[in-house]
């Protein structure tokens, strides 16, 4: 277990213990309120592979805390289907049963899907601070404005995650949704070719996620190396030899060292340009596009240059459209206790 204090200030009005729980890292928080607004106070973060149940992380950080940081309620987000306050993860053979750990800890206990616990902690996002968000600016050179209370969320991480959410801060309604499994549409000769290559390869039309993910990367790359790159450069020989699951990451930090992978990654952002342009028209989200995820925080620049991202965005042969998509901001979202302060916004609001 890894312990991170944030503040020793124990004056909030009460504590709620908040989780965001991955195939990866079983992150626990105990998030104090007080006067209308979250602060993480202690954060414990697991190895999700050598637990068997979230029983003993409970515990730990419970104890960690000690009675003075007792939380009245606690909501869990977790990777995975959530049915009658009941979780499989997706990644894990283990599961988080909301009702027993109630019972066991003397709380109430809410479990929501970790991408619906992402959308409660989107409304508590800054969008002055650029530790927490990047604005992209528009075709124009300036930004554009919030004028609603209605956001869309776009997360490409190892899948896709679509959500919506809208209210106010008192009021909030997160919608989950399956957007990141509608069809994808091609929009240049380029994209067609994509999308013939991944129905040839796998026999069905591509959805969404099946080229802004990890796994589109993945993607991209193979119809690159089969379609558009002849003589492959090192980096991408290296890359085309190692597991799939491990070349994302290769991908993204070698696209500044060859202009082979640089051209697959902007192609990934034109496929998220336009992916998030569809969901922001279906959702009318005036209120933003936030661009959750690792793949954007960690390659802003390339969302930002040359307007690629954008440039996408706005496309729509209206052109009272294209003026309305232009008006909507889109923020890239940088700060990684998001999901934590949306699970405690979320218990807040529901429990």
């Amino acid at each position: 277990m890894k312990a991170i204090w944030y503040t020793k200030d124990h004056s909030f009005d009460y504590y709620i213990l908040a989780g965001d729980i991955g195939g990866t890292n079983t992150n626990l928080a105990i998030v104090g309120k007080r006067n209308g607004g979250f602060n993480l106070v202690l954060e414990c973060v697991f190895d999700s592979h050598t637990q068997i149940s979230l029983s003993q992380p409970v515990r730990d950080i419970l104890a960690h805390g000690g009675p003075e940081l007792r939380p009245v309620k606690c909501c869990i987000s977790a990777a995975g289907p959530v049915k009658h306050n009941y979780c499989q993860l997706t990644n894990q053979s283990w599961n988080i049963d909301g009702n027993a750990l109630s019972r066991e800890f003397g709380i109430p206990v809410l479990v929501i899907n970790d991408f619906l616990g992402l959308s409660y902690g989107i409304p508590l996002l800054d969008t002055k601070n650029p530790d927490s968000i990047t604005k992209l600016p528009n075709i124009r050179g300036g930004f554009g404005e919030k004028h609603g209370d209605t956001c869309c969320i776009v997360g490409a991480g190892t899948g896709l995650g679509v959500g919506c959410v809208t209210g106010t801060a008192s009021s909030l309604f997160a919608i989950p949704t399956e957007g990141g499994h509608v069809d994808f549409a091609a929009f240049d000769a380029e994209s067609e070719e994509l999308v013939q290559f991944l129905k040839e390869t796998y026999g069905g039309y591509p959805d969404a996620e099946s080229l802004v993910s990890g796994q589109g990367l993945n993607n991209i790359f193979d119809f690159h190396l089969k379609n558009r790159i002849q003589n492959p450069d090192s980096l991408v020989q290296e890359i085309a030899a190692v597991p799939r699951k491990d070349r994302p990451p290769l991908i993204s930090r070698g696209c500044n060292d060859s202009r082979q992978l640089r051209a697959i990654m902007e192609l990934f952002v034109k496929c998220y340009g336009r992916v998030a342009s569809n969901c922001s028209l279906s959702y009318l989200s005036t209120g933003g596009v936030y661009l959750a995820g690792g793949i954007a925080a960690k390659n802003e620049q390339l969302f930002i240059e040359n307007n690629i991202f954008m440039n996408c965005f706005v496309q729509n042969m209206r052109p009272h459209f294209q003026k309305l998509l232009e008006s909507i901001p889109v923020y890239i979202v940088r700060d990684y206790n998001t999901s934590l302060l949306g699970a405690a916004n979320a218990a807040d609001l529901l429990l």
